[in-house]
C-alpha cells in the first residue's frame, strides 16, 4: 500500500495538493509538463495576485514575464495555457490541472482576470480575446 499524498502548505491557511491523475497520464484528464515545483509556485502567484476566490482560480505560468506553456490537453493535441485551481470544502485543500478553454467553457476565465493578465503583459491582446471565445490560442 502506498503512503498517502499529503497536502503542501503554501502559506497559513493554503494548502495545495498534488493531483496524480494530472501527472500520470490517467485517460480524460489534461496533463502537467511544469515539475510539481512550478505547479506550486503557480497556485502561490495565483494566491499572491488574489486570482483566487473562496474555491476557485486561475493562474498563468510566468518566465520572464510572458506566461508559457504550462500543460497538455488530455488528448495531447493541444498545450495549454492556463490552470485552473479547485479547492475541496472541508479541509480546504486546492489542487490544479492545465485548463482547456477549447473543450470546456467553465475552463475559461472570468473576463476581469483575462484583462489583468492583458494588462500585466503576460498575454497579448489577440490571445486574451481568443482564450474568451474558446478558440485555438498558441503562444
Amino acid at each position: 500500500m502506498s503512503a498517502p499524498i499529503l497536502p503542501h502548505v503554501i502559506a497559513p491557511g493554503f494548502s495545495y495538493q498534488h493531483h496524480p491523475g494530472h501527472r500520470d497520464g490517467t485517460a480524460g484528464k489534461s496533463q502537467w509538463s511544469v515539475t510539481e515545483t512550478e505547479e506550486r509556485g503557480i497556485f502561490d502567484h495565483s494566491r499572491m495576485s488574489q486570482w483566487l476566490s473562496q474555491y476557485l482560480g486561475w493562474g498563468v505560468h510566468v518566465v520572464t514575464g510572458q506566461a508559457v506553456y504550462l500543460g497538455n490537453s488530455d488528448d495531447s493535441a493541444r498545450s495549454l495555457i492556463i490552470a485552473k485551481f479547485v479547492a475541496s470544502n472541508s479541509p480546504k485543500i486546492w489542487h490544479g490541472y492545465p485548463a482547456d478553454h477549447q473543450r470546456r467553457i467553465q475552463d475559461i476565465p472570468e473576463p476581469k482576470i483575462l484583462m489583468e493578465w492583458m494588462r500585466l503583459k503576460y498575454l497579448k491582446p489577440a490571445k486574451i480575446r481568443k482564450l474568451m471565445r474558446g478558440q485555438p490560442c498558441s503562444l
